[in-house]
């Protein structure tokens, strides 16, 4: 199983150790730290980690520092419990950090691993190991979640820990300065190559995540732009049709509007036909008068022939009564009257013939008329059935009228649908033409999810 890091703490407020109080009796025959480190062997080995190097020239650590670094392991390894104690005790005063603790590893785990990760961190040694132990710290570190601020606070806590027990342990002052700060720049020197781990742990983390969202985002973008291509296929496909059907209903209009408009032309020529037959009525009407006024006329003048007749009448009968009365007297005066009774004869004949004609005259007269009344009854019929006509004329032409303006409005409306109708196929045309743009950008959209 793979070790937790000693600063394996949850995110939560880091209280700093208490310091130690110096113990009031120092070691005075306590051995010369820095004469010791002379003595030691230790080793940088940093091939290939030419930053290290630049970030251990900047803190100026040196061999000489590792030396008394290693020389002050046995003073640590003597207080490391205490150290390791103390440091856990200040972190479970967070009981979110306590939690999280008991939820990852044990306390009694977590404290042998960081008594080993502080004594390993004295042996004078930085190398690819070194090197490798805190990368793992920080990989677990943000496994678990441990933000940064947190390792920082932890250690400090150490540092105090660390400085407390040098205070404690030396008693020259400049001596105990000397450690102390060979002690921050190895502190330092941790808290840099974690950092920097977990930093780039964090950025490997973040860059996973940002892998996984956008090919999630990938499939998502080419799974829409799939659905929005098919829909807009669906869509043109709907538009394609819909503008087909719009068309065949704007040529029905124009057909019927064509159809309206012939129509209107037929009412205009049935309309002049009735105001012609109208015009031809009255014309007969005139001639009707006319002819009543002639067949008036015609009666007078058979009333004044009647009497004419009856004149003729009376003097046929006074011709005929004189030429009796001469016949009367012709056989009076005897032979001497012959020749006038020859005379009186013929007078006689004459009358009878003048009556006999006037009496043909006065039948003809009376047939006549008889045939007048007739006449005159025919057109008064005529003139009732031209009154009858002219009403019906005037009926049709008002029902014409209303046909006319019926088949105008008819037509305005004809024409103004067919212009909403050319309208309604201009917008169509135009939905389509946005629906293949869509498709297009769909498209793209697709290529574009497909080489991201």
């Amino acid at each position: 199983m793979t070790k937790k890091s000693p600063f394996h703490v949850p995110t939560g407020v880091v209280e700093l150790v208490a310091k130690q109080p110096p113990s009031k009796e120092k070691v005075s025959k306590e051995p010369s730290w820095i004469e010791k480190s002379r003595t030691q062997q230790v080793r940088i080995s940093l091939e290939g980690h030419t930053h290290l190097k630049e970030q251990i020239r900047m803190i100026n650590l040196t061999e000489d520092d590792l030396k008394l670094v290693k020389a002050i392991q046995p003073l640590v390894r003597r207080h490391i419990d205490s150290i390791t104690e103390q440091f856990y005790s200040t972190v479970l005063q967070v009981e979110e950090l306590k939690q999280i603790i008991h939820q990852h590893s044990t306390l009694d785990r977590l404290k042998q691993t960081l008594l080993d990760h502080l004594l390993d961190m004295f042996n004078g040694t930085i190398d690819a190991e070194f090197i490798s132990k805190r990368m793992r710290i920080a990989d677990v570190h943000v496994r678990i979640g441990l933000s940064p601020k947190w390792y920082m606070g932890a250690f400090q806590s150490l540092l105090n820990s660390f400085m407390d027990m040098v205070n404690t342990e030396v008693e020259e002052r400049q001596k105990c300065l000397r450690i102390d700060e060979v002690i921050a720049k190895l502190m330092n020197l941790e808290q840099q190559i974690v950092l920097e781990a977990y930093e780039a742990e964090n950025i490997r983390q973040r860059e996973k995540e940002y892998q996984r969202v956008k090919q999630e985002l990938k499939w998502k973008m080419a799974a829409l732009s799939e659905e929005l291509a098919a829909l807009t296929e669906q869509t043109s496909a709907s538009v394609e049709e819909l503008v087909a059907s719009s068309n065949e209903i704007r040529s029905s209009f124009q057909i019927k509007l064509e159809q309206a408009k012939a129509m209107q032309g037929l009412t205009e020529e049935g309309r002049t036909g009735i105001q012609q037959l109208d015009d031809r009525i009255e014309s007969i009407l005139q001639t009707s008068e006319k002819m009543t006024g002639t067949v008036s006329q015609l009666s007078d003048s058979s009333s004044q022939i009647a009497g004419i007749m009856n004149l003729v009448k009376e003097i046929a009968d006074q011709t005929n009564l004189l030429s009796l009365n001469a016949a009367i007297e012709a056989a009076r005066a005897g032979s001497h009257g012959a020749g006038f009774a020859v005379v009186a004869s013929e007078v006689k004949k004459l009358a009878d013939e003048t009556k006999a004609s006037a009496e043909t005259i006065r039948r003809l007269i009376t047939d006549s008329e008889k045939f007048v009344q007739e006449v005159v009854a025919g057109i008064a019929e005529v003139r009732a059935m031209i009154d009858q006509g002219r009403k019906e004329s005037d009926a049709a032409s008002r029902i014409f009228n209303r046909i006319q303006e019926s088949m105008q409005h008819n037509i305005r409306d004809l024409n103004k649908t067919d212009q909403e109708v050319e309208s309604l196929v201009q917008v169509i045309e135009e939905i389509g033409t946005s629906s293949a743009k869509v498709a297009a950008s769909a498209e793209t959209l697709n290529q574009a999810a497909q080489n991201a």
